[in-house]
């Protein structure tokens, strides 16, 4: 369509190469880069969520019924997470709530 695009290169801090191509060209190269990441931030929360706290599907459409959703699926990972230590009962308990505190 003759859109003209914007090629971002960036290290990253282990030392990998990596390259972005946008079409966003009013935006300056550090607002793009920072919204990739935290984009790649939200998919790698999404991916914890389907493999560990076992969330298939998203139903809600909607920005704050999405937030929702994940604290609802954080806060239940958690409960049964407690409930896994408090039953095994080999005192874990207390490291366990030190680390979400």
């Amino acid at each position: 369509r003759g859109e003209k695009l914007k090629v971002i290169e960036f290290m990253d801090e282990e030392g990998r190469w990596y390259g972005v191509v946008r079409n966003g060209l009013e935006l300056r190269e550090e607002e793009i880069l920072d919204r990739y990441k935290r984009g790649w931030y939200m998919e790698l929360l999404f991916k914890w969520l389907k493999e560990e706290v076992k969330v298939e599907d998203l139903y809600s459409e909607w920005g704050s019924g999405i937030w929702n959703e994940v604290f609802i699926g954080v806060i239940s990972f958690g409960l049964v997470e407690i409930m896994r230590v408090v039953r095994e009962g080999n005192g874990e308990i207390w490291r366990l709530l030190r680390r979400i505190g």
